[in-house]
């Protein structure tokens, strides 16, 4: 606790919640008091507060980690960089856990290939106006198609880019499918409707022609994004 209290520069009375907080998830959860200190310590490092600890994220953390299977310190990555890199509250963190417990309950994919993913691809997810559920939604749909959650974030990223900033070779050909990621406002659809976009636009095309399309616009790596969406049909 003495570290939890050096990097969130908790007060005296907030040092006495967290310590009543991580007592108490000890004594209710298969989770040591120790063990929750350590998850406290990771929250606070990556700009969790103390209030914000103590009124959601410990508890998400904890609930996390038991429904994924995983530690207290992977799970408090997770929900954290969820909190910094999306904006979310700590009264949020409960869509995040139940989320993320989702996706791996329908991939591959378990919390450690979530915390990759967002790694490597969260931050341009939240850029493009990707929030965290379609984000989650899309790496759990997409799962088989990659060895990590890291290469799923990564080629995510750069489906998101080459939707947004299309060679002119891949924007030609994006009009000429009628693929268009973007609302009349200028903002990114949602990725069930990018998805349903895909799959009406290269769906009837043959396979010769689909994969010539999704090279020219995409490229490999991003394809295989592209490919999970279409085949899936949901985001």
């Amino acid at each position: 606790m003495d570290a939890v209290g050096a990097v969130s520069g908790a007060t005296e009375q907030e040092m006495a919640g967290l310590s009543k907080t991580a007592l108490r998830i000890g004594q209710d959860t298969a989770f040591g008091a120790n063990e929750m200190g350590v998850a406290m310590e990771v929250l606070a490092g990556n700009g969790s507060s103390a209030t914000d600890i103590m009124n959601g994220a410990a508890d998400a953390t904890a609930a996390l980690a038991a429904a994924g299977g995983t530690d207290l310190a992977t799970a408090a990555g997770v929900a954290s960089t969820a909190m910094s890199v999306w904006g979310l509250k700590s009264e949020d963190l409960t869509d995040v856990v139940n989320r993320v417990a989702g996706a791996a309950n329908v991939s591959k994919f378990g919390v450690e290939d979530m915390a990759g993913a967002m790694a490597q691809g969260g931050g341009a997810a939240s850029a493009a106006g990707v929030d965290f559920a379609d984000f989650s939604t899309v790496i759990g749909a997409t799962a088989q198609y990659f060895s990590s959650g890291s290469d799923a974030g990564t080629s995510f990223k750069t489906f998101l880019s080459r939707l947004a900033a299309p060679t002119d070779k891949a924007a030609e050909a994006m009009a000429d499918l009628g693929i268009n990621a973007f609302d009349s406002s200028g903002n990114m659809k949602s990725m069930a409707d990018i998805a349903g976009n895909l799959q009406g636009a290269l769906g009837p095309l043959s396979e010769e022609q689909r994969a010539q399309a999704l090279a020219t616009i995409f490229g490999s790596d991003a394809s295989r994004t592209a490919i999970g969406l279409m085949e899936t049909g949901s985001a």
